[in-house]
Order: C-alpha cells, then sequence, then structure tokens
C-alpha cells in the first residue's frame, strides 16, 4: 500500500481494496468522488465515465464497476497525482446519499434475493457472515448485519456516514438518490462537465422505493433506524420510511 493510500485510507478507515473502489477522481476535470453503493452509483460512475472519455462509448469497459478498465482514474494507480488532488481546495469533492430505509432494502433485494450467480450470492452471504443456502428474510438480514460492527460490514451495507466519513472528509456537493436528476445536473454544471454525458436512462432494478410497504414491519423499522441512525443524523432524512 503507498503512502497515499494509507492515508486516505485512514481518512475513510477503510479496506485497502475498499479504498480503491469507492474512491474515483479525475486530474482533467479535478474533483474526488466517494462513491455509496445502492446510491445511484452505477448512474453517476457512467456519467463521469462518458465525460472523461470525451463521450467515446468505445473507450467505456462494458461493467461499469470494472475499475481497472475505468477512464476514471483510482488511487493505485496514480497516487501522487491523487495526493495533488486532495490537497487542493480548489478540488470538488462530492458524494450521493440515500435514505437508509431505501437503500437497505435495496441491498437486501438486490444482493439476498434478486441475484443469480452462485459465486456471488455465495461471496454476499460471507461476507453477511451467514449460510449459503439459508433462506434470508429481510428481518434476518437486518439482524446479521447489526451482528457485525460497521467497520467490518461490506460496503453495501456499511452505513453511509461510515463510509463517507464526512466529519473528517470535508465535501463541497452531497448529493441526494431522491433528488439525482436535479443534483446531478447541479453537479455537472459546476465540474464543468457537458451535459450529454449525463446517462440518467440507468435505472435500479429493484425499485426498493415500490416495495416499502411489503417488507417493512415495526422490527425493520425499528432496526434500521438503530443499524444507520448516524446517517438519518448527518444527513437530514426523516425517521419515517417515506420515499422523498
Amino acid at each position: 500500500m503507498t503512502e497515499v493510500e494509507t492515508t486516505f485510507r485512514n481518512l475513510l478507515g477503510l479496506r485497502k481494496a475498499d479504498t480503491n473502489y469507492v474512491v474515483n477522481f479525475s486530474a482533467r476535470f479535478r474533483y474526488i468522488y466517494v462513491e455509496t453503493p445502492k446510491a445511484a452509483c452505477s448512474t453517476i460512475k457512467r456519467s463521469l465515465q462518458f465525460a472523461e472519455a470525451g463521450g467515446d462509448a468505445a473507450r467505456l469497459p462494458d461493467n461499469v464497476h470494472d475499475r481497472d478498465h475505468s477512464p476514471i482514474q483510482q488511487i493505485r494507480n496514480d497516487p501522487r497525482t491523487f495526493r495533488i488532488l486532495l490537497d487542493d481546495p480548489r478540488v470538488i469533492r462530492f458524494c450521493f446519499v440515500r435514505n437508509p430505509f431505501t437503500r437497505a432494502l435495496s441491498c437486501y433485494l438486490d444482493k439476498f434475493v434478486q441475484e443469480t450467480d452462485a459465486e456471488q450470492r455465495r461471496y454476499f452471504h460471507n461476507e453477511l457472515g451467514i449460510a449459503n443456502r439459508r433462506q434470508l428474510s429481510f428481518r434476518d438480514y437486518l439482524l446479521a448485519v447489526k451482528d457485525q460492527p460497521d467497520a467490518q460490514r461490506n460496503i453495501h451495507w456499511m452505513s453511509q456516514s461510515f463510509l463517507l466519513q464526512p466529519r473528517s472528509m470535508a465535501y463541497d456537493f452531497i448529493g441526494r438518490f431522491e433528488h439525482l436528476q436535479a443534483d446531478l445536473d447541479r453537479l455537472f454544471t459546476r465540474l464543468g462537465l457537458p451535459r450529454d454525458a449525463l446517462q440518467t436512462e440507468i435505472t435500479h432494478a429493484t425499485s426498493a422505493g415500490d416495495k416499502i410497504k411489503a417488507h417493512y414491519g415495526d422490527a425493520e423499522l425499528d432496526l434500521v433506524r438503530e443499524l444507520y441512525e448516524e446517517d438519518f443524523n448527518s444527513f437530514g432524512y426523516g425517521w419515517s420510511p417515506r420515499v422523498l
């Protein structure tokens, strides 16, 4: 691990692989984006990739999460440039957050209900510390998350407060999943990115906001409030599961 990776890892408190995965930066457009899994990161990254590639789709990876082939830089590939950007007050640091109620449900549905790849299913079950063949209800999922210290959780169900560390990482822009179109428009304007790079047609298949009533009872509501209390406090979300 380079000195820069160590410095930034200490700033966020993440594992090395997670740090390199969630941190995206551009020397060309002068930004640092710390992504939040399950908060439109696919849409945001694809839009940034299009802008970085000058609209050349041939330069984009088939899988938006393929960091090794992404035109957006990561720390391990150019730590010196990242260090320069990190220390430059003119560089825009940004992230996006999501209502903890819909983010928690989206993660459960995506990784433990709809995931069909056997290897991926086994990976996420192992990350949660449960048997791969176990039939997992939403309540059981939340209880398993509760058994894990935040620092040891997979980034998909880690609290946004721990992942983003807003008290130590001074963000210039915090967008919201619930206002994605408007906030991306504002962000692209601020960064001077071409508006035709916006890939807002990318949507997430789980539609978690439409399934709140089917999966949430009083026990689930209380568990999410307990698990993600700091997210509610840090990012100004209300304590009801209403989709904003």
